[in-house]
């Protein structure tokens, strides 16, 4: 179903993600002659991108639920507002304009 692949979708997502952390953090161990920091600067961009990815993933997610129950459970469509605002305050904002267009 659309539900379990949008899950996995940002499981793989945040997987990946935390590969990427360890492979940064052992690299960071490394003493300064067996540390590459071309590739630790890659593992903070590459990061600092996954990150953004997830959330925007996960937002996206919420969107289509929130366009599932709209119109049949207006209730518990409000109470992922809810939850949404209590765990990403400072995303609230942009996902009500996502909505409204």
């Amino acid at each position: 179903t659309l539900y379990v692949e949008r899950v996995e979708y940002i499981q793989d997502a945040g997987a990946t993600r935390i590969r990427l952390w360890s492979e940064w953090y052992d690299a960071c161990l490394k003493v300064d002659r067996g540390r590459n920091d071309k590739f630790v600067e890659a593992c903070v961009s590459t990061i600092v991108f996954v990150e953004e990815d997830y959330i925007k993933r996960k937002l996206d997610f919420v969107t289509e639920v929130y366009a599932l129950l709209e119109m049949d459970d207006p209730v518990l469509a409000n109470q992922i507002l809810n939850d949404l605002e209590i765990l990403w305050t400072w995303k609230k904002d942009e996902f009500i304009l996502k909505l409204e267009i």
